[in-house]
Formats: structure tokens, C-alpha cells, sequence
């Protein structure tokens, strides 16, 4: 049981990545590289403080200037250095697949290979 679940948080896991969104009103180069993303309620972002301090929250509001999260917690852009966005990662979710699918081949050959010489 215990294995089933740390194997489902790694295979979850491997299926997101985290974008960089722009952050309104920043001047940083690091947010002119960061992809132009529509924030919307319910958005999992994880928020970057210009002290440092990193947290992930959940969006309860966009507001014209700090982004309000689920739990009550107010993030005024002004604030924030870096925001990322967690989006599932088309090409990770490809190659994990294709991967377990090609271990799932190999142990199936395997065991083939091992029956037919009666070693099972």
C-alpha cells in the first residue's frame, strides 16, 4: 500500500511543470522572460517574495493589485519576485508513459523467457 502511493505522488509529480507567469506591473527581467499567463481562480501558483520567503497558494481572487489566496492571504504584485504557475507537462506525461509501458514490455518478456525454460 505504502508503495503504491509514494509511486503515484512520483508519477503525479513527473506530469507538472511550473512556468514562470508574468508578474503584473514587475520591471524585472526575469518577468519579461515569464510566459504571459491568465491568472484565474483556483490556479495553484507558487509565489516568490522579494524577501525571499516562497509559499503555494491557491487563488481566490485576481485583483488589480495582489492576488488573494484561499487562505485569506494577500500577495500585493509589488511584493512578489517570481510567480509560477504548476501546468501539466504534455511531454513528461509522453515520456512516463512510454517509459513504464517499455519496463512493463521487458518484465513481461522476462518472465516469458523464464517460464518457458521452467524457472517459475
Amino acid at each position: 500500500m505504502t508503495t503504491a502511493v509514494v509511486l503515484s505522488a512520483v508519477i503525479l509529480s513527473a506530469c507538472h511543470t511550473r512556468m514562470p507567469v508574468v508578474v503584473p506591473g514587475a520591471t524585472s527581467t526575469s518577468a519579461a522572460a515569464a510566459v504571459p499567463t491568465d491568472l484565474k481562480t483556483h490556479d495553484k501558483v507558487r509565489v516568490t517574495l522579494r524577501d525571499g520567503t516562497m509559499t503555494t497558494i491557491v487563488i481566490a481572487e485576481v485583483q488589480a493589485d495582489a492576488l488573494m489566496a484561499k487562505d485569506g492571504g494577500r500577495f500585493p504584485y509589488a511584493d512578489i519576485a517570481r510567480l509560477e504557475k504548476s501546468r501539466v507537462s504534455k511531454g513528461k506525461t509522453i515520456a512516463l508513459t512510454a517509459g513504464l509501458m517499455m519496463v512493463g514490455f521487458v518484465i513481461a518478456i522476462a518472465l516469458a523467457v523464464a517460464s518457458e525454460q521452467g524457472n517459475i
